[in-house]
């Protein structure tokens, strides 16, 4: 049994025979489904904002970023798909599975910013550290993204034994 399936006793069966109850009843529950419509609100205004970014004439985005922009976009509407499908479905392993791929995702939108970097800070000094952040980010997204597989594999072999 999963842990995402509460237990409950019923009426017709002792107290030590427990059968799958609903989820909304498990610990967090609620709690979860607040966090990814909270999710979902936060990616729609982020896509607002990245989509008009072209033509507020900020001055330090050049003329560059609509080669970022797809990625961008790709990882927000990931990101808001899969919290949609969250509030209807979501056992631990497909929760860590699309996180795993949500983690991917970050890695192609960092290492897109890196490689187009759409950003002129007005020094170069500034544009030389704004680089050394992105390559700093990467790396982290990159051993969560190991974590979590491994954390995955680790819990789907507990679960098999």
């Amino acid at each position: 049994m999963s842990d995402d399936t509460p237990t409950r006793a019923t009426n017709s069966e002792p107290a030590s025979v427990r059968t799958p109850g609903p989820a909304t009843h498990e610990p967090g529950h609620r709690a979860r489904r607040f966090g990814h419509l909270v999710t979902i609100v936060v990616s729609l205004a982020l896509l607002y904002l990245a989509n008009g970014l072209p033509n507020w004439n900020t001055p330090i985005i050049t003329n560059d970023w609509p080669d970022v922009l797809w990625a961008v976009n790709l990882s927000l509407g990931a990101t808001i798909v899969a919290n949609l499908i969250f509030l209807a479905f979501d056992p631990w392993w497909f929760r860590e599975s699309v996180q795993i791929a949500l983690t991917g995702l970050s890695i192609i939108v960092l290492g897109t910013l890196y490689r187009v970097f759409p950003f002129d800070l007005g020094q170069a000094r500034y544009d030389q550290l704004a680089r050394l952040v992105l390559l700093v980010a990467i790396l982290g997204v990159s051993i969560a993204l190991i974590a979590e597989l491994v954390s995955l594999a680790r819990a789907l072999a507990r679960r098999s034994s």
